[in-house]
């Protein structure tokens, strides 16, 4: 004899864990800079994100091209 209420709630309970182990494997993404991380982002979509930082930070602190001041700064 089957409970009906039963039933319904495995089937919410299977469908969430199925949908929990799809996302977490989409997730997985590895590549030769980080291998084995956990990566939400891919090696493309960083280094456009740290393209438009820079950009940002460039208009807000400007860029010294002074040969002088070159060595003391690095």
């Amino acid at each position: 004899m089957s409970v009906p209420g039963r039933t319904v709630n495995l089937r919410c309970k299977g469908f969430a864990a199925v949908l929990i182990l799809v996302f977490f494997i989409a997730g997985c993404a590895t590549t030769g800079i980080n291998k084995g991380q956990f990566n939400l982002v891919t090696s493309d979509e960083e280094v456009q994100m740290g393209q438009e930082v820079s950009v940002e930070i460039e208009k807000e602190y400007p860029v010294y091209k002074n040969v002088c001041l070159q060595p003391r700064i690095q």
